[in-house]
């Protein structure tokens, strides 16, 4: 994936989340009252992790949980009490670590931050 790539959706991520703190609504999830106009695809949040930006928190079935991107080849996701560190993108989007699930099955489930 080229920069412009990157910076462009590191802006929308930024934009939607403007407009979250403006209206106090979620405008990247579909089916929360009509409100929403797009879910976050696990390649979204692959591509957000990749990017090395920042940490990213989230809640699933009412636990939260963080990722957190040292480099690439070193990225930490916690959830609730648990902890595990990961090699490499794919091996965290992958890793059945949600109740068996894994990042990919469940990324349109989860309320990111």
């Amino acid at each position: 994936m080229d920069n412009f790539k990157i910076i462009y959706k590191i802006l929308k991520y930024l934009e939607r989340w403007k407009n979250r703190r403006q209206t106090g609504k979620r405008t990247d999830r579909a089916g929360e009252k009509g409100e929403c106009e797009h879910l976050m695809k696990s390649e979204d949040l692959r591509d957000w992790i990749d990017s090395l930006t920042q940490d990213i928190t989230f809640e699933y079935l009412g636990v939260n949980g963080s990722i957190c991107p040292f480099s690439r080849s070193d990225i930490s996701l916690c959830y609730g009490e648990k902890e595990q560190s990961f090699d490499s993108i794919d091996a965290l989007m992958h890793a059945p670590f949600f109740k068996g699930k894994s990042l990919t099955e469940i990324c349109s489930k989860v309320n990111f931050e």
